[in-house]
């Protein structure tokens, strides 16, 4: 049954105004917590990009395999869905050419010397472990810029 109330709002009366109750307390007591994960057995970190990483490996090798004779058969068969393709191809190519920027907000200066030092590293660090590097490097630069202190 619904009542209208002091306030104005229709109210709910009964077993059944009861029935809600419990079940809106039942809710609030299972509700998340804050920082709490809704599903924490779920997908995990990095997930996406490792089947993201697998496909594109697995697309290469058929492409190895297949590519040059799956494209004269489409200029054969469909000349339109190859030359649709070779637009949307090239359309991006050419976009993210003209708008690639450096990542992290850095100024093409600044990135040019990262790209070196990464360079540097997988160069002359190829299979060591990424820490004992850094800290190579930054004892390096350290000892490079220390300044001499006078004794008296």
């Amino acid at each position: 049954m619904f009542l209208l109330g002091k306030d104005g709002h229709t109210r709910l009366q009964g077993p059944i105004s009861q029935t809600f109750s419990v079940r809106r307390r039942q809710l609030v007591a299972t509700a998340w917590k804050p920082g709490q994960s809704g599903n924490p057995a779920g997908r995990p970190l990095g997930a996406r990009a490792r089947i993201s990483e697998k496909l594109l490996a697995d697309l290469a090798d058929v492409w190895e395999e297949h590519g040059l004779s799956v494209l004269q058969r489409l200029a054969i068969t469909d000349a339109g869905k190859l030359a649709q393709m070779l637009t949307g191809c090239c359309r991006e190519a050419s976009s993210s050419a003209s708008s690639r920027e450096p990542p992290g907000n850095l100024d093409p200066d600044e990135w040019t010397i990262l790209r070196r030092v990464i360079d540097l590293i997988q160069q002359n660090a190829k299979g060591a472990e990424l820490g004992p590097v850094l800290q190579t490097i930054e004892d390096a630069l350290r000892a490079d810029q220390a300044k001499m202190i006078e004794s008296e």
